[in-house]
């Protein structure tokens, strides 16, 4: 569905990733793990054309997207939601919603579909963006991500800062959003919400991807663990 193919991304002349190549099939949940500051939500960014990559390419479904503009990319079903949530804080929930409606042939997600996946939505529909808790705030994000109706998304640590009852409705979420068919990649630092949700892993260090296996596998891989996500 998704494959990155040797990517450099540069900040100017800095250069933030070195090489990179990951994939993601159709209806599988792939995480991006590792530090902060290891080229993360600079892959994300690179995937949606916010930052184009200065070697390599991209490809989604077949078709090569690196170098489209962003709502190109948007339009061939790819969406992205990024970490700082971004939302329009001076507009109520349903309009944040209706804002992003991009409406498909085989399109699933409607306002009331998403009020459906995120139940709390829908009893605070008339209330502005920007007077929502950090939780209410990443669902409602989440949930305009889906009004472009994708068939692919990435979420940019969604669990950040939330409480604990929040981050598992999240992950029961995320999860649904899975089995609703679409793929999924997932950058993400609380390790052990990420392992309930993904099926492979990909490890990010300086830039650069320094390890790839299920997430069963990683979990029994200690030395890894250890070495570059600092858990004993």
């Amino acid at each position: 569905m998704l494959s990155v193919k040797e990517i450099d991304v540069c900040y100017g002349k800095a250069q933030a990733l070195f090489n990179v190549s990951i994939h993601v099939k159709k209806e599988e949940t792939v995480l991006l793990l590792g530090r902060n500051g290891v080229g993360k939500s600079t892959l994300l960014k690179s995937i949606i054309g916010l930052l184009p990559p200065a070697k390599g390419s991209i490809f989604f479904n077949g078709q090569r997207i690196s170098g489209k503009k962003v709502y190109r990319i948007a339009n061939d079903g790819i969406a992205y939601v990024p970490q700082e949530r971004e939302i329009f804080s001076d507009l109520t929930v349903e309009d944040n919603l209706a804002i992003a409606e991009h409406k498909t042939q085989d399109g699933r997600w409607s306002i009331d579909k998403v009020y459906q996946l995120f139940e709390p939505l829908k009893k605070m529909r008339k209330r502005l963006g920007g007077n929502l808790s950090g939780g209410e705030q990443q669902m409602l994000s989440i949930g305009r991500a889906l009004m472009t109706n994708p068939t692919f998304i990435m979420l940019d640590e969604p669990t950040e800062g939330l409480a604990p009852l929040i981050v598992k409705m999240l992950e029961e979420q995320i999860n649904r959003l899975k089995e609703s068919g679409i793929g999924i990649l997932l950058a993400e630092q609380n390790l052990s919400s990420a392992l309930k949700i993904g099926d492979r892993v990909y490890l990010m260090e300086k830039g650069s991807i320094c390890y790839e296996s299920s997430t069963k596998d990683l979990m029994k891989n200690r030395d890894i663990l250890n070495r570059y996500l600092g858990i004993g």
